[in-house]
């Protein structure tokens, strides 16, 4: 699953950039891809059902540039939660963020 954020230009903090929306129960390798035109703190954030509350968050400091996090293994998600990338604060420049989701028992299969 590849969830694709729009360009943001001088986001706000807590703007989020990339929603994967619900996701079904599973476990999951996932991977963070972030271009961005100044330095910025972000999270990927593993929501709660209703979307009410951040569960877990890995944060990433971000130079100028381009930004692929390692791929996180063992992601447990239950039916229903979302992963989303939220900017920690305010930025003057551009910052895009996209998420990809491989379910654990595909990527098996792949390999």
């Amino acid at each position: 699953m590849w969830v694709n954020g729009a360009v943001f230009t001088n986001p706000g903090g807590g703007q989020v950039l990339a929603d994967s929306g619900i996701i079904p129960g599973g476990v999951y390798e996932v991977s963070v891809i972030i271009q961005h035109s100044v330095q910025a703190i972000v999270f990927l954030e593993r929501r709660n059902v209703a979307d009410t509350v951040t569960l877990q968050n890995f944060k990433m400091r971000l130079a100028t540039g381009f930004y692929t996090s390692p791929p996180l293994t063992g992601i447990e998600i239950i039916n229903g939660e979302r992963l989303r990338v939220s900017l920690n604060a305010g930025i003057t420049g551009e910052i895009e963020a996209d998420i990809f989701l491989i379910l654990r028992q595909d990527l098996l299969r792949v390999r």
